[in-house]
């Protein structure tokens, strides 16, 4: 099971790092950034072979790439089936929205449920991987979703932004890797910082983490180099699961 890192940035792009989003064996995307077809391309990944996408909250950084990934397959790519897209349905009314937006008329109801399928159950399969949808803390203004994400005999815990706390913990438990943010040098609401990462990673020893979402690198994430289950990603990385 391989993770291609689309993008390991938070929402204000730090020098050398475009928006967070990632490609799980190669045929599911874990949010989808406005950059993230032109990353696709960049790695020879043939937007056609995505089976499926996870959708952890609705800020513009983790789902505006959605619009431009559906003119790819109404002109340029013609899909076979619908592309299955596991979020809160909170989430799914923001992205019909934002398609209206982007490309108004383009993509008609009818249209549109051919390109994409909603899945809005807690649990199932999505590309063939099986995912458990559970809710993190991140902010009050819209649904927030990490996933537990089942492929090769291993999990995947992936969190999306999201700060400390209970939820995160229930979301970690028993995770073979965590893909996670670190969004903040300090503390802030609903983000996770260096120290943040350095208290779960104690706990949770057994649980690779995988650093992305990051925010300007200004030294604060050194702090964690003496941790072995550490590891800060960078843009354009393939990490062996």
């Amino acid at each position: 099971m391989e993770l291609l890192l689309l993008g390991t940035g938070n929402a204000f792009t730090p020098h050398g790092r475009l928006w967070s989003g990632a490609l799980l064996d190669g045929r599911l995307l874990l949010d989808c950034p406005a950059t993230a077809l032109a990353r696709l391309r960049e790695h020879g990944v043939d937007p056609g072979g995505i089976e499926g996408i996870v959708l952890s909250h609705a800020h513009f950084d983790h789902i505006a790439g959605l619009p431009f990934l559906l003119l790819e397959y109404r002109f340029r790519v013609p899909r076979d089936g619908p592309l299955a897209v596991a979020c809160h349905p909170g989430t799914w009314g923001a992205v019909q929205r934002l398609i209206d937006l982007a490309y108004p008329g383009t993509f008609p109801p009818d249209l549109l449920e051919g390109l994409l399928l909603h899945q809005p159950d807690l649990t199932g399969t999505v590309a063939g991987i099986g995912f458990h949808r559970m809710p993190v803390h991140h902010t009050s203004h819209l649904p927030c979703c990490g996933y537990r994400l089942s492929c090769g005999g291993k999990t995947l815990a992936y969190t999306g932004d999201t700060g400390p706390g209970p939820e995160l913990d229930a979301l970690l438990d028993g995770a073979d890797v965590a893909l996670i943010e670190v969004g903040e040098s300090r503390p802030v609401g609903g983000h996770c910082s260096p120290a943040i990462i350095r208290e779960l990673a104690g706990r949770f020893d057994s649980t690779r983490f995988l650093l992305t979402h990051v925010h300007e690198d200004d030294g604060a994430l050194g702090s964690l180099e003496d941790l072995s289950n550490v590891h800060l990603l960078s843009d354009g990385e393939r990490v062996e699961l």
